[in-house]
């Protein structure tokens, strides 16, 4: 009886050390630094290769956090010589120097994701001139 008494009592402190322990642990909500992405598809169909030309940069904010920016292009052409070209810029600010994670004590960079695809198609007559 004695030792059933004294699992009951372990059983009891246990309970109430995890309930304590639980109930004074601060949840924080998930933050996330800024990314931007940017994917580009350039295809040129052509006699000669196509001049595929791709600019993509990112600029972010000191403070910035929880912002994201995609950008999506195709470009698709087609003669005896193509010039494709473009340019991508993302600027992302932050949230009035409100930086979720700096106040938590986490450092984290932002993140920018460039794709860049270029296909160059030659046309039957500048398949065989290639050779």
């Amino acid at each position: 009886m004695r030792f059933m008494s004294f699992k009951f009592l372990s059983l009891g402190l246990f309970s109430l050390s995890t309930v304590l322990a639980l109930g004074t642990t601060t949840i924080k909500p998930a933050q996330a630094v800024c990314t931007a992405t940017d994917v580009n598809v350039q295809v040129g169909i052509s006699k000669e290769p196509a001049e595929q030309n791709n600019q993509a940069s990112a600029e972010f904010d000191e403070d910035c956090y929880n912002n994201n920016s995609t950008h999506t292009s195709t470009q698709v052409g087609q003669g005896d010589r193509v010039r494709q070209n473009r340019r991508s810029e993302h600027k992302l600010g932050g949230r009035n120097g409100d930086n979720k994670l700096r106040e938590m004590g986490v450092d984290t960079p932002n993140i920018f994701t460039p794709v860049d695809v270029r296909v160059n198609v030659p046309t039957p007559e500048g398949a065989l001139e290639r050779r």
